[in-house]
């Protein structure tokens, strides 16, 4: 895999990250729960929810994040390029300690280095 078609990849990968960390800031403001909620309560959540800006933000990067893949598809095989997007799971963990003290647990590093192996080894091809 040429370095330009990497390079691609990773800043798919990142965007993709990031949307969820936005879409998570959003999800933290919006005080309504969506559990034991009426038909008209979960459209009324829905609304507000759709209305919050950052998730707005996050789902246009989810767009932006998708348009990019659709160009990495067009230069490389999906069978190398989809593994690849397992490091988001890894800069999830990295910046989900760094935004919001989630913790990190030997399981999640375990975990975390597993991905990276199988990454590294599919990057290889």
């Amino acid at each position: 895999m040429s370095l330009i078609n990497f390079t691609l990849i990773m800043v798919c990968v990142l965007i993709s990250t990031f949307a969820q960390l936005v879409l998570k800031s959003g999800a933290n403001r919006i005080q309504v729960t969506f559990s034991a909620m009426t038909g008209q309560e979960s459209l009324l959540a829905q609304t507000v929810a759709l209305s919050n800006p950052y998730i707005l933000i996050g789902l246009s990067m989810y767009a932006i994040g998708a348009a990019g893949w659709i160009l990495v598809l067009t230069r490389v095989d999906v069978s190398s390029a989809y593994p690849l997007i397992s490091l988001g799971f890894v800069f999830t963990l990295i910046f989900g300690h760094l935004l919001y003290g989630e913790s990190i647990t030997a399981s999640k590093i375990a975990g975390t280095l597993i991905i990276m192996l199988g990454c590294f080894l599919i990057a290889r091809t």
